[in-house]
């Protein structure tokens, strides 16, 4: 239906779902066109308060209207999903963090963190030492999702700064070697079992 409002030029009337409260919102709007990005459909619409960018999959519902609208002469698609991508990641990425890399750590991070960390890394990377590790600032959300999303790399990363995000890699990493220091369900020791598995070095040695 999006597809025939964009060509016809006619109005919508959907109920659509937000992430903020309140979730459910009705709009009145003027299709200008359709954009897939990564395998998701986006509505690009005018409304009472100017262009806006919409998910496709959170329309609960949509009504073809008889109103017929006049896109803007000048409107340019491209020209506007390039502005909005450009202004979605500054509201995305709150602030930075330094962070210090190991060479496989480099290599690891296009598939463990979003394009935008690695090309910050690629232009801010300075060495540190003659090992290969390299330091380099990058755009974080926030504590909690940075956390999250440089574990992945293991051993490979050490957050320099900010000190809280430093402070919550330490955390998470303290309550994992707990967890691994424990015994196991069946009441082994982790140690013990890996040994027992045949290895004279526990996991880590």
């Amino acid at each position: 239906m999006f597809v025939d409002a964009v060509l016809t030029r006619r109005a919508v009337d959907v109920r659509y779902r937000r992430w903020r409260a309140p979730q459910e919102v009705n709009r009145h709007l003027h299709p200008y066109g359709l954009v897939l990005k990564s395998g998701t459909w986006y509505l690009v619409a005018a409304t009472d308060k100017g262009t806006a960018t919409y998910r496709v999959a959170q329309v609960l519902d949509a009504v073809l209207c008889d109103e017929q609208f006049d896109r803007p002469q000048d409107f340019d698609l491209g020209a506007y999903w390039v502005s909005y991508l450009d202004d979605f990641q500054a509201r995305r990425y709150t602030g930075t963090a330094t962070v210090r890399l190991s060479p496989r750590g480099r290599r690891r991070l296009p598939d463990n963190v979003p394009p935008e960390v690695v090309r910050a890394v690629d232009s801010t990377a300075t060495a540190v030492g003659d090992d290969g590790w390299v330091e380099a600032v990058i755009p974080v959300e926030g504590t909690e999702h940075a956390c999250g999303e440089l574990l992945r790399l293991g051993g490979d990363v050490e957050v320099v700064a900010p000190a809280e995000l430093r402070q919550a890699m330490a955390a998470t990493v303290g309550i994992l070697a707990r967890t691994y220091e424990n015994k196991r369900p069946d009441g082994a020791p982790v140690r013990d079992a890996w040994r027992s598995l045949g290895n004279d070095e526990a996991p880590g040695r």
